[in-house]
């Protein structure tokens, strides 16, 4: 269904040029519909250099092999990184430093679509390059934790975990440590304790 909505939407957008240009045209061999050239994924093995089904049908029909040969395709992928690994980062490192929008828009679209996960990665990351203590957390835990309002002015938004006492200062990275705060008090908290960053917002 998605992907009929989709060619209709390219079709309904190329509808003036195809009617004034028609040799630009085919048919698409799955969905039928007549659509531009532009609209149909490059192919150099064809004789109009398109590929037979249209761009929308075309991915489709590709997530469905991917989805089909699902482990087969994670083994693949798990072996040609392993043997590839200091290539593909060099690559993907050069990527982003030649595209800093590019990859800012990437991060900022996981770290929205994925905020637990950012977070507690984050946190169990600077944890353990502080060598301090790392115990379990529990998804439940975090669940609970970012559904909660911040501990320190009671806001609701752009929650966060914020270590009490602070892991530069040899903090556990536990769950009894851990608290909601929102982004604007753990950073103004940074790595004060408690009560020096009260004093100096004078909270105490």
């Amino acid at each position: 269904m998605k992907v009929l909505q989709r060619c209709d939407n390219i079709l309904e957008r190329g509808q003036t040029e195809k009617e004034s240009n028609m040799e630009n045209t085919k048919p698409c061999s799955v969905c039928k519909q007549i659509l531009l050239l532009q609209d149909f994924p490059n192919k150099s093995s064809t004789k109009s250099g398109k590929a037979s089904a249209c761009k929308p049908c075309n991915q489709a029909q590709k997530s469905a092999r991917y989805r089909a040969n699902l482990d087969k395709n994670r083994e693949y992928q798990k072996a040609y990184y392993e043997a590839n690994k200091s290539t593909i980062i060099a690559r993907a490192t050069k990527w982003a430093k030649d595209n800093p929008e590019k990859q800012y828009e990437h991060n900022r679209r996981w770290l929205l679509s994925q905020p637990g996960k950012a977070n507690a990665y984050a946190s169990n990351r600077r944890a353990k390059l502080k060598a301090c203590e790392v115990f379990p957390i529990s998804q439940r835990f975090l669940r609970k934790l970012y559904s909660s309002n911040c501990l320190y002015c009671g806001s609701h938004e752009q929650i966060t975990a914020d270590h009490v006492i602070p892991v530069e200062l040899g903090g556990r990275h536990s769950e009894g440590n851990l608290v909601p705060a929102c982004q604007s008090c753990n950073s103004s908290k940074g790595m004060n304790l408690l009560i020096i960053w009260k004093k100096k917002k004078g909270l105490a």
